[in-house]
């Protein structure tokens, strides 16, 4: 700290101005380290919103508030990310070269990193500098950011340069500059050659004194005691909100009225110890301290218990803000847990964890989820068993448990502890979250037993949780194609109350649509599936989003509507990179390239199968079912029987191990026509016997239909088949 980082990037921030170029300057801090792309959000406010455009800054409203739109309409990360690297193109075209410039990059979030390394990528043949600046000992302490610099070197070339202190010469030569009566060697020998110190000893004492400061702490603290008291506060409330603060923030917390908290500001500018920066928030003045070592000798001089007592008055002015500016929930957890205020330290993570899912900011939701887990154990029940239920929620909304059965085991007590404190309604959250778990991990007899037991703790609760409650039980056997007559009825229900109560989550829709699809009722399933998606992305429900599109991308790929997938399949490709580090971008991916496949099979063979291959590991075996099966389909219009055939194979395993009822009739269907391409009437025979068997009561209509349909066409295909083995 002072060695001059922030200096270097002045200058060359200056440099480029000279050139009539575009700078772009944001920094992260501390206190805001879990607010998605703030740095992102202080840079792009620089460029003259007349110089964005309407249409642009539609795309650009996440990050540029005043561009958002009178709806709610949702951005995609694809679309934004693809939105900053247009507006720095047409900057670098028409106001080149274009600087982008982010400051203490060791604090920097994960959306922030993603998006540097993407608007480096797609810039490289453009006039665009990026510069990074951050303290090597704080770095290890952010994965993102070490992955980001990783990235860089390895895909761009990352030049890095190593700041020292200066040299005796150096540190004579800056003094002399800045002051020429000065005894440079003294400087030298009280600075330790760091730069800041050297700047600050030479501008307030005289290089002849005996009495000179031993410290910056020293010498802070000195200049401190000679300002106003009214100044002395303000600085006080400044260093506990971070490096930088509000002027609204301010104003919320400092006992003196406006023309006094101007006055101490303009004091504060014209000591050096305090600047005023352009606000991301229009009309919203911000102030940030000189130095990042000035503020923390201002923090360190306030007791601890003025401390906690500062930082919990904080959080109360930003939680009186939050109404007007959501992206306040990160300073709320940030102050709330210095405070020592677990309830709203854990309520505020909730939040700020939601708000990231919002973003696509997986890793940082996840870090809010785990830090409000950890203020919430501190609480008294039932409100910790609500928190830690509704925060395991999110987590896993925003990444797959490395441990899933150390997850299910911490779930099924917290929703049992939840039925004994008469938190009903979570109790069911925390069933139905199992459920699900199980569900992914393929053990969907489990799924079911825990589906049951949410249904009926779901029917003590109020009409609007037996809407969510009805539909998620609905949901869930239709996912898992069991007792579809009961689901059918539940999912009517649950529609008929949210009429009703005016709530409505996806789950009725997307439930709808898969037992449309069951039906055979494709034009209504497609309705169904989209409104669902509408639903989710209406709730801020990423996963939710991803599971309504698959489903209608699936449905295309079942009537071999592939022309029509397969744009689907671009935006599911999409969301499933930015999301959990489950099967969803896997089998996104792997439905991508079938739709390839089903175009050119010969050239992206090898694409299809690296891509089976990494479903294979994320081990989701009804996707990898489906997926071979209609592999296997391909395979067989194209004479490719032995590779129909082993992959018929291998979709039966995997749909038999989870008990798919349709797929293992698909499946089997693939075998029938495979074995008869090949010739083989005995292997023939079998499968037709196989298939009737498999054919029976509680198997979806589609599916059922197209059994009936093979075995009709199978029959007369090969001498000495019986139509018996298939009725």
């Amino acid at each position: 700290p002072g060695v001059g980082k922030s200096r270097l990037l002045s200058e060359l921030k200056t440099l480029i101005q000279r050139r009539d170029g575009t700078v772009l300057d944001g920094c992260a801090y501390e206190a805001e380290s879990g607010r998605p792309f703030g740095p992102w959000i202080d840079a792009l406010c620089r460029i003259p919103t007349t110089s964005v455009g309407r249409e642009l800054g539609t795309s650009l409203a996440p990050l540029l508030p005043e561009f958002a739109p009178a709806g709610e309409e949702e951005v995609s990360r694809t679309r934004l990310f693809g939105a900053v690297v247009e507006l720095i193109a047409a900057r670098a075209h028409s106001a080149p070269p274009v600087l982008l410039v982010i400051d203490d990059l060791h604090w920097c979030d994960e959306a922030s990193t993603s998006l540097i390394h993407y608007v480096a990528r797609m810039n490289r043949h453009r006039p665009v500098l990026i510069a990074l600046a951050a303290r090597d000992g704080e770095m290890p302490d952010n994965p993102p950011v070490q992955g980001l610099v990783r990235g860089l070197r390895h895909d761009l070339g990352l030049e890095e340069i190593s700041l020292s202190r200066l040299s005796r010469e150096d540190t004579a030569t800056l003094a002399r500059q800045l002051r020429g009566d000065i005894d440079p060697e003294r400087v030298f020998e009280a600075s330790g050659g760091n730069p800041l110190f050297t700047i600050e000893l030479t501008r307030t004492i005289s290089g002849r004194a005996a009495d000179r400061p031993s410290s910056l702490t020293t010498l802070v603290g000195d200049r401190v005691s000679r300002l106003p008291p009214t100044a002395v506060e303000v600085l006080a409330w400044a260093s506990v909100l971070g490096q930088s603060s509000r002027i609204d923030v301010l104003e919320a917390l400092v006992s003196p009225d406006d023309g006094e908290l101007m006055g101490a500001l303009e004091t504060l500018e014209r000591h050096a110890l305090l600047t005023a920066k352009r606000s991301a928030r229009p009309g919203v003045a911000v102030y940030e301290f000189a130095h990042a070592l000035v503020r923390r000798v201002i923090y360190g001089d306030i007791s601890e218990p003025r401390r906690r007592l500062m930082h919990l008055r904080a959080a109360e002015a930003l939680e009186r803000l939050r109404a007007a500016d959501e992206a306040v929930v990160a300073g709320i957890a940030y102050h709330a847990s210095l405070a020592g205020e677990a309830s709203m330290a854990a309520r505020a993570c909730l939040a700020a964890s939601q708000r990231c899912l919002r973003f696509f900011a997986s890793g940082q939701a996840v870090a809010f989820a785990k830090q409000g887990l950890r203020h919430a154990r501190q609480l008294r029940d039932p409100e910790r068993v609500r928190l830690q239920i509704e925060l395991h929620e999110l987590g896993i909304a925003a990444r797959r448990p490395a441990d899933v059965e150390k997850v299910v085991r911490a779930l099924e007590g917290l929703a049992d502890y939840a039925l004994d404190c008469g938190a009903v309604e979570h109790a069911r959250r925390g069933f139905n979250l199992v459920g699900f778990l199980r569900w992914e991990s393929g053990d969907w007899n489990a799924a079911e037993r825990l589906n049951t037991r949410a249904e009926l703790v779901g029917k003590v609760v109020g009409e609007d949780e037996r809407v969510i409650a009805d539909a998620d039980v609905a949901h869930c056997l239709t996912l898992l194609e069991r007792d579809l007559g009961r689901a059918e009825a539940l999912l009517l229900e649950a529609r008929a109350m949210s009429e009703r109560t005016g709530t409505e989550p996806y789950t009725i829709a997307d439930g709808m649509g898969l037992l449309r699809v069951y039906q055979g009722k494709s034009a209504e399933a497609r309705e169904a599936f989209d409104r669902a998606r509408m639903l989710a992305r209406r709730d801020g429900d990423r996963l939710g989003e991803f599971q309504a599109l698959e489903h209608r991308v699936m449905l295309e790929v079942l009537d071999g509507c592939y022309a029509e997938a397969e744009p689907l399949c671009d935006e599911l490709v999409a969301i499933g990179d930015k999301l959990r580090e489950g099967s969803e971008a896997p089998v996104a991916r792997v439905l991508s390239r079938l739709c390839a496949y089903s175009r050119d099979a010969g050239a992206v063979h090898s694409d299809l199968e690296a891509a089976l291959q990494d479903l294979r590991f994320a081990d989701a075996k009804h996707r990898l079912a489906f997926a071979l099966t209609r592999a296997a389909e391909i395979d067989l219009r194209a004479g490719r029987a032995e590779t129909a055939l082993a992959r018929a194979e291998e979709a039966l395993v995997a749909a038999t191990t989870v008990g798919r009822r349709s797929e293992i009739v698909f499946a089997r269907i693939a075998l029938a026509w495979a074995t008869a391409a090949l010739g083989d009437a005995a292997a023939l025979e079998s499968h037709l016997a196989a298939l009737g068997e498999s054919a029976a009561p509680g198997t979806p209509s589609h599916a059922l239909a197209a059994a009936q349909r093979a075995v009709r066409e199978l029959t007369g295909a090969m001498p000495g088949v019986t139509a018996a083995a298939g009725g």
